[in-house]
């Protein structure tokens, strides 16, 4: 979101240094920069969790609890990629309450999808996934969730300075993101072993 940013500052919107990222977007022309980036990253995003959901199908087919974490996974990852979206086309200027909704459903679902994740990577260890991976994924998934609960608690609180929630936020996402990082990469290695054995 450097871009929206960089605009934002550069016309006066918002103050250089810690805007709320939602700030950043919530003026023309960074508005159109910020929606149209964010709905590509939704995007992206449902494309890796549809993915992820297809492979872990395919490996467990025949067990009843990791293919019903499996679809609660994909609903949830749907979810927050449509939360996203919402964020995305609902400015906080505009339609706050939908922009709030969106919010919370981007990180609280993203969060929940974060965790079913982590326990479906524990159930295939060590076969699909190292003990390493499920270990990165634990903590980004409790990372964000201890971050999403002190943002909630520290937005009630109007001294509170706005840069911390910046943080805060800045940081659930990059939690967000580990995790998809880490799936897309499991993906990868995934597929490359498809193709070695379609070759042998």
């Amino acid at each position: 979101m450097i871009i929206p940013y960089c605009i934002a500052v550069s016309l006066g919107h918002v103050p250089a240094g810690f805007p709320y990222i939602s700030d950043t977007g919530a003026e023309p022309p960074e508005s159109c920069v910020f929606g149209q980036l964010l709905n590509i990253t939704a995007a992206l995003a449902f494309a890796t969790i549809y993915v992820r959901y297809k492979q872990v199908q395919e490996y467990n087919d025949n067990t009843p609890k990791i293919r019903r974490l499996n679809s609660t996974s994909l609903v949830m990852g749907a979810l927050a990629a449509l939360g996203m979206s919402l964020v995305a086309n609902f400015q906080e200027t505009n339609v706050i309450i939908v922009h709030i909704i969106g919010a919370a459903m981007c990180f609280g679902l993203g969060l929940v999808y974060g965790f079913v994740q982590t326990a479906i990577s524990y159930k295939m260890q060590p076969h699909h996934s190292s003990l390493l991976i499920c270990r990165i994924r634990a903590i980004a998934a409790s990372l964000g969730m201890l971050f999403l609960i002190s943002s909630i608690l520290l937005f009630q609180n109007k001294e509170c300075k706005i840069w911390y929630h910046e943080v805060v936020y800045k940081t659930m996402c990059v939690c967000v993101v580990t995790k998809l990082v880490n799936i897309s990469c499991e993906i990868v290695e995934y597929s490359g072993k498809v193709s070695m054995s379609n070759l042998g």
